[in-house]
């Protein structure tokens, strides 16, 4: 299930979704509410999150809030939000997806533990206090 709405790569996914042998099984059901997407991550095998270019990654510690293990791509924010609690994919190609999805079904309970633990140090309360201090830094 790929939810969202269409972005700059559409035309190519949309060509490797038609080429592939599993186009019957993609659903793309575009911008979902709220509850829909956290429902459907609370039943997911795993969160992929191949963002190559990344501010911060919320969907990855939203999907750690949902007990969803997490694979995503080896961009410099995700790595670090995502640290022990994830897998992380430094080659872009299906290839290392699939493995990413076999380490995954092997280790499933281990990183959602490890996302339970990681998921602690996103809390309001922390990030509230990190975008203070920067804006006192920023000021001072």
């Amino acid at each position: 299930v790929l939810i969202g709405g269409s972005g700059s790569a559409e035309a190519g996914l949309a060509s490797a979704i038609e080429a592939s042998s599993q186009r019957g099984r993609v659903i793309r059901p575009g911008r979902v509410p709220h509850d829909d997407r956290d429902a459907l991550l609370a039943a997911a095998d795993a969160l992929l999150f191949p963002s190559e270019f990344e501010g911060f990654g919320a969907p990855v510690v939203e999907a750690m809030a949902l007990d969803t293990p997490v694979v995503c791509s080896s961009a410099d924010a995700l790595v670090e939000v995502v640290g022990d609690a994830g897998v992380v994919v430094a080659e872009p190609n299906g290839a290392a997806w699939a493995e990413a999805l076999a380490e995954v079904r092997r280790t499933r309970d281990t990183l959602v533990e490890r996302g339970r633990r990681r998921r602690g140090l996103f809390t309001i309360e922390s990030s509230g206090a990190a975008i203070s201090d920067a804006y006192r830094k920023a000021t001072s």
